[in-house]
This record gives structure tokens, sequence and C-alpha cells, in this order.
């Protein structure tokens, strides 16, 4: 998103809304309830993979499963061109 912290603080103080996600997440309220402080909502289907910024790809995760899966995420991808494919394979 950004090289430097600074550089994604400008982003977000730019258009906070649409940076933090905020109408979609009021949205969201208005029609399943307000969700706790600790859950974030979390794309079923990643944006980065096609996901629509939709409501019915949306889902309340606890923010530290939603982090940790995330950043292992982001790890796994971070080399991966635009354009390029992903596997994914469930391990149990």
């Amino acid at each position: 998103m950004a090289p430097s912290l600074e550089m994604w603080a400008d982003l977000v103080l730019s258009d906070g809304r649409f940076w933090t996600g905020w109408p979609i997440a009021e949205q969201w309220s208005e029609i399943h309830g307000i969700f706790p402080l600790h859950k974030r909502l979390q794309p079923v289907t990643p944006f980065v993979c096609g996901g629509t910024y939709e409501l019915d790809n949306l889902r309340p995760v606890d923010a530290s499963e939603l982090m940790a899966y995330w950043g292992n995420f982001a790890t796994f991808i971070r080399n991966i061109p635009d354009g390029g494919t992903i596997q994914f394979r469930v391990v149990e």
C-alpha cells in the first residue's frame, strides 16, 4: 500500500473513508448489527484475488486471527507478479 509509515498515514488521511472501509462497515452494521470491537470485517474471497467490495463478500472475524492470517498471506504472495497465479492448499 505504501513504502513507509509516513506515506501510509498520508494516504489514510487523504481519504480516510475509502482507506478504512468505514462506509461499507457502516452498511454491514445496518443489516447485521454492530459487531464486537475485537472483530474486523474480512473478505471471504480476498480482494487481491478478485473478491468484491460488496457486503456478501464480508464476514466478521477476530482481529488477532485476521492479522495472523493476512500477515502470512502477504508474505506468501509478496513476490507474485500482478496477474500471477495463486494456488491454495487446504492442510489439516
